[in-house]
């Protein structure tokens, strides 16, 4: 998952606790089980052996993603078919 991707959907879903209409213990539990998930998914992520390819998939689609290269903002492949 790319990480923009990744700390947007956690700062989204702690700030919809934050605005909920809970109390303040269940605001902190709530915010504490999303830091133990955040946690998880960090401690049992499994990098890819294979970095050229990493690499590769990561220039493709970071026009998705918002991303840049040195040209400016990264654009889709245009289909040469």
């Amino acid at each position: 998952m790319p990480i923009k991707v990744y700390d947007e959907t956690i700062e989204t879903l702690t700030t919809a606790v934050e605005k909920a209409k809970l109390g303040d213990s269940d605001k902190q539990q709530s915010i504490k089980k999303l830091s133990l998930l955040a946690q998880k998914a960090e401690r049992d992520f499994t990098p890819q052996d294979n970095l050229e390819a990493l690499l590769h998939k990561e220039k493709e689609d970071a026009w998705k993603y918002g991303g840049r290269t040195i040209h400016g903002l990264a654009k889709p492949k245009k289909n040469t078919e």
